[in-house]
């Protein structure tokens, strides 16, 4: 790798790098480590540990037997909607949309080989948008407006009307 790239994937200033580069440096075999190492190795684990990562997240507080496979977390996401899943799967969206952030949606996308509208589709069926935090966070990155869901959402649950009057005014002046 070249000093550029060292500095660029691990995060660590030019000049320190630099600094490295000098045969004085307590740091020098470091960096004669790093420039030997080749990049697509180096990306390579760093996609492992993110699949990894991911599937840590879905099976965290599950018992080794009843585990979810690739197959079944492919399944899974494979639905079109969230109310015609299964509880199991159900649960996997909940673990996913609860606890995982946008940048693994992207390693969930190519390690199971799944399209983002689809995932995007069970999102929005979920009554996980309903969260504030995750509505804050899923809704940006699927790029969907948190005012149209506010609008629908006290239409669809048991909030007097009165209530649902007001919030539709204020979303109104958003």
């Amino acid at each position: 790798m070249t000093k550029k790239e060292i500095s660029k994937l691990f995060d660590i200033p030019l000049s320190t790098v630099n600094d490295w580069q000098k045969e004085d440096s307590s740091r020098h075999k470091l960096y004669e480590f790093l420039r030997a190492f080749p990049k697509k190795e180096y990306q390579s684990i760093k996609s492992q540990q993110k699949n990894h990562r991911l599937l840590h997240i879905l099976n965290r507080n599950i018992d080794k037997k009843n585990a979810y496979s690739i197959k079944d977390i492919k399944r899974a996401f494979s639905q079109d909607d969230f109310n015609d899943a299964s509880d199991s799967q159900q649960l996997i969206y909940s673990k996913f949309f609860k606890e995982c952030d946008p940048d693994d949606l992207k390693s969930l996308v190519e390690l199971f080989d799944l399209s983002i509208r689809d995932i995007k589709k069970i999102y929005i069926t979920s009554p996980l948008r309903k969260l504030k935090g995750v509505r804050e966070v899923w809704d940006k990155r699927f790029r969907i407006k948190s005012n149209e869901f506010l609008v629908t959402s006290s239409k669809d649950t048991n909030i007097p009307a009165a209530l649902a009057h007001i919030l539709e005014k204020r979303t109104a002046h958003v």
